[in-house]
Order: structure tokens, then sequence, then C-alpha cells
């Protein structure tokens, strides 16, 4: 029942709310947290991160993954370290989540970080690899883009086309 209700609360959209929802992040349940991660996000228009950013350390990897997609902004940066921690994640959705955020969020100095998973195996690691560093877009970094654009896609964005995005779909 907290999971809905802490849910309803962010979609009312009213900040008094705010408060509610915001202890609901240390609830027991990782599913109460991730619908409170939502809430906070929601009832703050996306601010805030200081709030969520402790739950990037949670046990639950779906909820360090739903934590890092709602601090997905560049006021944000301020949490940089701490995503840049994720980096090392043994879960492949929360790594992929924190290449995605160091590069939406301008984390510049995270580049050599981000720059290791060039050579990732996995296909979707190494895409969001290549789009953080653009969106970091320090000039050094289109050097190191520019090779990809004749890359054979062996092993990478063909692989990720036969991925099953839903049941009997297709990417």
């Amino acid at each position: 029942v907290r999971e809905t209700a802490v849910e309803c609360l962010g979609l009312a959209g009213q900040s008094e709310h705010l408060e509610a929802a915001a202890k609901l992040l240390s609830d027991p349940d990782p599913f109460v947290r991730v619908k409170a991660i939502y809430a906070v996000s929601f009832l703050t228009k996306k601010q805030g991160a200081d709030r969520i950013a402790p739950l990037l350390s949670d046990p639950h990897p779906f909820v360090r993954h739903i934590g890092l997609s709602q601090i997905d902004y560049p006021e944000a940066r301020a949490h940089a370290a701490a995503v840049a921690g994720l980096l090392r994640d043994p879960e492949q959705k929360v790594r992929v989540s924190a290449v995605r955020v160091l590069g939406t969020m301008g984390a510049v100095e995270s580049q050599e970080a981000i720059r290791a998973f060039l050579e990732d195996p996995d296909p979707l690691l190494l895409m969001v690899a290549v789009a953080a560093l653009g969106n970091l877009g320090a000039p050094e970094n289109a050097a190191t883009i520019r090779p990809f654009l004749t890359a054979e896609d062996t092993n990478s964005t063909a692989e990720l086309r036969r991925r099953p995005t839903e049941p009997g779909r297709e990417v």
C-alpha cells in the first residue's frame, strides 16, 4: 500500500506532499523506495538530487538504477563523484546509467573513466559511452569518437538490434 500511496502523492504534484514522500526514501521495501524516488523527483521538478543521491549506494540495484535516472540533469553535477563510483557497479544496467548520467551532467572530470568503456565488449555500454563523450563536448573527444563512424557493427549495434526490448518485439 505504501508503494501506491507514495506514487499517488507524487502524481498529485503538490509540493506540500514532498516531506511525506521523502520519508519513504528510507523505507525497508526497495519498491517503495523506487516509487519515493519518482515522487520526490516529480514533486521537486527534477531538483531533488540532494535527497535522491544517498540512494545511489542502496543495496538494491534497481533502486540505484532508478536513482540515477532521476538525477540525470546538469544541475545535479554536485553528485558526479557518487555517480562515477557506480561505473564499477556489478550490475550492467547501473553502469550503463552511470555512464549516461555523467555525460548528461557534463561531468568532464569523468572523461577518462568513460573512455575506458569504449573497450567494453557490451554494445550498449559502448554506445552509451560514445554518446556520453559527445555530450561532454570536449574537443579531444571528437578524435576519440571519430573512428566509430566507420566501425563495423559486428558486436555493437547489430547485436542490440537483435535484443528484444519486450517479448516478441525487436529494437
